[in-house]
């Protein structure tokens, strides 16, 4: 585990200080978006005292299901498909990019990998006509957490979940302010249309929380998976008010995992 100061510049308003703390399981970026006006970076940086042999892999919605045809900036890096490939010295940092010259707009997520086990961060950058999001690196495996909510005529939240397991289920209640349970729903991924990432307004799923500040409690288990399946499971939420840059929220986790 070890920490870093960010700092970062959005859209030129003041600059933002935040302090974050990385651990090896942060591997997860749960939103990229490229196209349509849109492109994402993603900063990776060595933390620790040697070389890091890294990937990060671009997947679409559906994950491995379906191809992801992106352009990438990436100098002196590999390019296979949808990933990039490289090292980055101890201490230093390098910038993968997606061009954002398709003409249709479409969304993923990115997965870090190190092959020589080294503590590395990751920092995306989600670039769009309605501003900057920065998001950091989550973790792989969420299975307790709490994500701030708010709704109303000119606030809007939406929550981006990803899994790569198909057994997942994610069991959320909504508390008010005070604590108290308003709203409650079960998601299984690996039915329908929940397969790898999963977006939803709050609004727009649960009509009666238009009015509605709290959190959205998460709890997630893998009630039908096996010895060796892997268990993946981050989230983010994204704050959008009136034309104010949008914001990426990280979990609260209590996960005994972590």
């Amino acid at each position: 585990m070890q920490s870093l100061l960010l700092v970062s510049a959005i859209l030129g308003a003041a600059t933002v200080l935040s302090a974050a703390t990385f651990k090896s399981t942060d591997r997860i970026i749960p939103l990229v978006q490229d196209g349509g006006g849109s492109k994402t970076s993603v900063t990776v940086l060595n933390l620790s005292s040697e070389t890091a042999l890294f990937e990060l892999s671009f997947r679409p919605k559906k994950g491995f299901l379906e191809n992801w045809e992106l352009q990438f900036n990436a100098p002196d890096m590999k390019v296979t498909g949808s990933a990039v490939s490289g090292s980055v010295a101890p201490g230093a940092s390098v910038t993968i990019e997606t061009t954002g010259t398709a003409k249709d707009l479409t969304r993923g997520y990115a997965v870090v990998n190190c092959f020589n086990n080294k503590l590395l961060a990751a920092v995306a950058r989600v670039e769009s006509a309605n501003g900057t999001l920065t998001i950091t690196a989550a973790s792989e495996l969420d299975t307790r957490f709490m994500l701030p909510i708010e709704s109303s005529a000119d606030v809007k939240t939406e929550i981006v979940w990803v899994s790569e397991s198909p057994y997942a289920e994610a069991d959320c209640s909504f508390r008010d302010s005070a604590g108290k349970v308003v709203a409650s729903d079960r998601f299984s991924f690996g039915t329908g249309d929940l397969l790898a990432q999963v977006t939803f307004s709050v609004a727009d799923r649960y009509p009666d929380l238009k009015a509605f500040r709290g959190v959205m409690e998460c709890k997630v288990t893998f009630p039908n998976a096996g010895m060796y399946d892997e268990l993946t499971f981050s989230a983010l939420a994204i704050r959008r008010k009136g034309s104010e840059p949008a914001s990426a929220i990280a979990t609260v986790s209590a996960s005994d995992w972590q």
